[in-house]
């Protein structure tokens, strides 16, 4: 009868070695990303949404169509506006873990409002943190 060799039982020891080394951070990067993607298409639908709403609410329509002359809101209402749009129609915050800030610029002068949305993503399972900003800008309509 041949004696077992010594090797028994080594490829316990090589799956486990496999699973922890290649699997298992593959699998927290696949996390993380689809996050990310998920967060960063969700922030850029809300500073879309949040330009155009700030766009739209710009311009005095009544002043406009009582008297034909051209006026604008005031710079906070507008930036008010916008934030309150971009809170209601963004991701939630506490479910993806991220932190987010709007700036929200109007410039009546070339009758453009620009918004950017500053992203801060922490990982899951990873040390570290991914930063990025999104730029929109919605032209301001009269009618």
């Amino acid at each position: 009868m041949p004696k077992p060799r010594p090797e028994t039982g080594s490829i316990l020891a090589w799956t486990a070695l496999l699973f922890a080394l290649v699997v298992l951070p593959l699998l927290g990067l696949l996390t993380n990303s689809a996050r990310l993607y998920l967060i960063r298409q969700g922030v850029h639908t809300a500073a879309e949404a949040a330009c155009e709403d700030a766009a739209w609410s710009a311009a005095d329509r009544r002043t406009f169509r009582d008297t034909g002359t051209l006026t604008f809101l005031p710079r906070w209402q507008v930036q008010s506006l916008a934030q309150s749009t971009y809170a209601a129609t963004r991701p939630p915050q506490d479910t993806l873990q991220y932190v987010t800030a709007l700036a929200v610029v109007p410039d009546y002068a070339a009758r453009v409002v620009r918004c950017t949305a500053r992203v801060d993503v922490f990982w899951l399972f990873l040390p570290g943190r991914t930063r990025f900003a999104l730029h929109v800008a919605s032209r301001i309509r009269t009618r």
